[in-house]
Order: structure tokens, then C-alpha cells, then sequence
């Protein structure tokens, strides 16, 4: 290709931040441009030479303004949705939202588009009702959504590398994902109809019936986990703390965290 005296690279394969730097006159604000370029720039290039070997043409970077880039191709030239996606987030302008070689190759192999903002995908059922547990956030880079003998589990990648495949159940069991909280007075994500209310019997409030049949409410794990009272609802149970927030279980919560034991 044509080599810039001016910028340095290939035209057509430099990344905004890259020209930003070589046009500026200031070796001041130049090294300090300088010192913040990082692999963002070859994730750029990257994605100008998939769209180069897909259409033949490079992508057009301009200057709006003061060091403000845009990213101009012709998308109606990419037919497949998640190449044209994952095109348009390796180039983009802001180098901080191009994703990482790893979100490139994980793209590619499953020919889906995984974001570089959302690191941490979860199936949409599964949203409204947990989150990716903060405090396993340092040991693991990404989380995807993945199918694999029709349940809806999860690819987890540790920073250390390593790579793991989870069933919704074992994500829960391994604390990677925990259900979200809401305070009392707010309405649960789903809004469920309530099926009944505590009794009041034990203080600690009541099963299904037929979930009553088969276990009973461990009222020692719940005082200890500073549960007040278990409450049913039309999709699970609602757990309420005796700060009044509330967290939302299914019956395979409760017996993993022994809220509920079963019958002798």
C-alpha cells in the first residue's frame, strides 16, 4: 500500500488516535498522545483489512473536529449482520470501544457478534433476575451466552486463560452469577402475582403447597443469613432480609443455600 510520510501506516489502515498523534505539532501533547496508544490501533487496522478482503475498499477516516474522528464504509457492502457489527466496533473512532483480540476471535467462531463494552453477556431470561457476581469479576475476562444439548449455558473465560463451559445451574452454584436485590418497596422485575402471603406460624412464612409436601423451612439458615420471611410467588419465592430488601429464588436456590430442607 501507499505509505504516509506524514502519519506513518498504510493509508486507509490507521486508526483516528494513530493520525491524531503524528499530525500534532506539540512534542508535549505529542508523546503524551503517544504514550496512550495501545493494541486498539491493530484492532483497528485488523478490521480495515477484513473489509479491504470483503469489498476491496478501505474505510475513510475523517476529522470532524478538534481530534473528533469519524469512521465512514459502506455497510450495505457487508450482507451478514455480525460481521458488519463486529466491523463497525473494530473501527470505531473511540479506541476504548473496539473490542480485544479475544472478542474478535470469539466472534468469529460462533458467528455471533459479542460486544467489548458488555463483557458479560447473559441469556435474556436470565437477566431480569441475576447479575454477574461482582466479586468474581477480577478472576474472569468474559462471559457468553452458549448452547450446548438445548439448555441455555455459559462460556466463561478466566484471565488466566483458562476456558470453562457452565449449565445455567452450575453458573449459580460456582457464584459466578447471584440473583439481583431490590428494596421492599420496589416491585420485582417481573412483577409476579403473588400466590399467598407468610402465615406467620413460624414467623419465617410458608411453602407452596406442593412444595410443602415434600420440604420444610429451615428457620436456623434463614436467621442466619438474616432472612426474615420466605414469601411464594406465582414463578418462585421471594426472600425478604431483615433490612427489608428483597431477592428473588427458585426452589433450586433455596436448597443450595438450605433455606428449605426436605422432609425427614
Amino acid at each position: 500500500g501507499n505509505v504516509s510520510e506524514e502519519t506513518g501506516g498504510t493509508f486507509g489502515f490507521q486508526a483516528p488516535e494513530l493520525i491524531s498523534m503524528m499530525a500534532e505539532e506539540d512534542e508535549d501533547i505529542f508523546a503524551r498522545k503517544c504514550s496512550t496508544l495501545d493494541q486498539a490501533i491493530d484492532i483497528f487496522a485488523l478490521g480495515a483489512s477484513f473489509l479491504l478482503i470483503l469489498t476491496g475498499k478501505c474505510p475513510q477516516v475523517l476529522c470532524v473536529h478538534d481530534d473528533v474522528y469519524k469512521v465512514e464504509w459502506d455497510r450495505r457492502s457487508v450482507s451478514s449482520a455480525y460481521l458488519a457489527e463486529l466491523l463497525d466496533a473494530m473501527m470505531a473512532p473511540n479506541p476504548g470501544d473496539r473490542p480485544d483480540a479475544d472478542a474478535v476471535v470469539e466472534t468469529l467462531k460462533k458467528r455471533k457478534f459479542i460486544s467489548a463494552v458488555s463483557q458479560f453477556e447473559l441469556w435474556p431470561e436470565h437477566q431480569d433476575r441475576y447479575i454477574m457476581n461482582p466479586v468474581k469479576e477480577s478472576i474472569i475476562k468474559r462471559v457468553s451466552c452458549e448452547e450446548f444439548n438445548g439448555e441455555h449455558g455459559y462460556e466463561v473465560v478466566f484471565r488466566t486463560g483458562d476456558v470453562r463451559h457452565y449449565t445455567f445451574n452450575q453458573m449459580k452454584n460456582a457464584f459466578i452469577l447471584k440473583t439481583k436485590q431490590y428494596s421492599a418497596s420496589d416491585s420485582p422485575p417481573t412483577q409476579p402475582e403473588r400466590c399467598s402471603t407468610p402465615d406467620g406460624s413460624s414467623g419465617m412464612g410458608k411453602l407452596k403447597p406442593e412444595d410443602e409436601k415434600k420440604y420444610v423451612i429451615n428457620t436456623a439458615a434463614m436467621m442466619s443469613r438474616q432472612f426474615a420471611h420466605l414469601i411464594p410467588v406465582s414463578n418462585g419465592y421471594e426472600v425478604e432480609k431483615t433490612d427489608g430488601t428483597r431477592q428473588w429464588m427458585d426452589l433450586n436456590d433455596l436448597l443450595f443455600y438450605r433455606i428449605i430442607a426436605k422432609k425427614s
